[in-house]
């Protein structure tokens, strides 16, 4: 993969380029430069931090427990919300 520049890994990303450039500055980004002298990132390296990024999403999703919320049979919850087909309408 190729170099892509800071601004365009960012809009990617859909983090500012300061973000990006964090990144490089706490080094989980190398900072390269094209033909023109411009800051870029290795498309590659970008893509493995994204993999990375993506396993550690799952794993914090993975430890939040959301308690399903039994419906009482007269369909209405303790705090007054009618419960239809599963949304919630307030009375």
């Amino acid at each position: 993969m190729g170099r892509i520049k800071i601004s365009d890994a960012a809009a990617l990303l859909s983090v500012s380029d300061d973000t990006v450039r964090r990144w490089v500055e706490q080094e989980r980004l190398t900072d390269l430069r094209d033909d023109a002298g411009a800051h870029v990132v290795d498309g590659t390296e970008l893509a493995a931090m994204l993999v990375d990024s993506g396993r550690e999403l799952e794993r914090q999703v993975a430890k939040v427990s959301v308690p399903a919320t039994p419906v009482p049979p007269d369909g209405v919850d303790p705090l007054g919300t009618t419960v239809l087909l599963g949304s919630t309408i307030g009375c």
